[in-house]
């Protein structure tokens, strides 16, 4: 009751922050849910990729156990997490090596992060976080308006440096960072497939064909698993 006594009694300017804090918890939701399906997909299709470098010798029966099976997925792994790494550290190396020549000719290290002569900020909007309005809400101080804006996009001779190299940078760790994440993602993968692959479990395995048991020929277990484990996905 006393909850529909201070409602009642809110200003106009109160029941405005009520529904804009209202909207933006159902838009955090909705964001939230959608970046969760996106990141579930794409650590889905890169652990997707140790299947490949596996299957071959899974349906050949090369691997016959699973501590063999986790031994060469990891070295799988590790081969294809260094591989992914190649590009994007040469990336980040050349960015460096231009980044410590510019420096050195400027005389002082450049400040890629400055936004008023020589970053790659410069041309980008900067706002004034600290400086937020804020209003009282039910005894808590919530921010009440967007930061005012202490930066507008512009372009600075003595940024060009900073405008090449920025990309650069950015390009390489973002780079560096979906390898190492999908290498986590291959880690899952390989401790899915050891469960399935070497499962007592039928549900996921076949029989071998009937032709093929009377010509004799065994068909790999796990292998059947994989290919019917891919075929069902």
């Amino acid at each position: 009751m006393k909850i529909l006594i201070n409602l009642v009694q809110l200003t106009d300017n109160d029941k405005r922050l009520l529904i804009a804090i209202f909207l933006v918890v159902i838009l955090l939701f909705l964001i939230a849910g959608y970046i969760f399906e996106l990141v579930k997909r794409i650590v889905t299709n890169q652990g997707r990729k140790i299947d490949a470098v596996m299957a071959n010798m899974v349906n050949t029966a090369v691997l016959r156990s699973p501590k063999e099976f986790r031994r060469e997925a990891r070295r799988k792994n590790r081969m294809l997490l260094f591989k992914g790494y190649i590009i994007p550290f040469l990336l980040v190396l050349v960015g460096l090596i231009i980044h410590l020549l510019a420096s050195t000719f400027y005389g002082h290290i450049i400040d890629i992060f400055d936004y008023e002569n020589e970053g790659f900020i410069t041309i980008l909007y900067v706002w004034d976080w600290p400086s937020m309005p804020r209003s009282s809400f039910f005894g808590l101080s919530l921010p009440s308006d967007w930061p005012p804006v202490i930066n507008q996009p512009h372009f600075e001779a003595s940024a060009i440096v900073s405008y090449f190299i920025g990309p650069i940078y950015l390009v390489g760790l973002v780079w560096l960072f979906l390898s190492t994440q999908a290498y986590v993602a291959r880690i899952y993968r390989i401790f899915q497939l050891n469960r399935l692959l070497f499962s007592n479990d039928l549900t996921n395995k076949r029989l071998a064909d009937v032709s093929t048991q009377k010509a004799g020929v065994e068909q790999p277990a796990v292998g059947v698993a994989l290919n019917n484990e891919q075929t069902n996905k």
